[in-house]
């Protein structure tokens, strides 16, 4: 039988794809495995605090903003480049 090889960009790229539920379901069966083969003596264990932010739940949503009277402050877009960080995007001048 044929073996089917599925990259790992590939995986993530449908696991982005699901609902919330589903990718919680996924990120806690995927924690239990790790921490029943977490055994080897190269591995740190998670310290507690890693542990609490890892077990949030940070699907909740956030109030808005309030940005006082003058409302949102202008400035200029940017977009984040990988291996470079933030990046100021080229105002149009029309």
């Amino acid at each position: 039988m044929a073996l089917l090889e599925v990259t790992t960009e590939q995986i993530l790229t449908l696991i982005r794809q699901l609902p919330t539920v589903s990718k919680r379901t996924i990120f806690d069966i995927l924690r239990k495995e790790f921490e029943a083969t977490n055994n080897a003596d190269d591995v740190e264990p998670i310290n507690t605090d890693t542990r609490t932010w890892l077990d949030a739940d940070l699907t909740e949503s956030l109030p808005a903003y309030e940005w006082g009277p003058e409302g949102i402050p202008e400035g200029l877009p940017i977009q984040h480049v990988p291996g470079q960080g933030m990046m100021i995007l080229e105002a149009n001048e029309s």
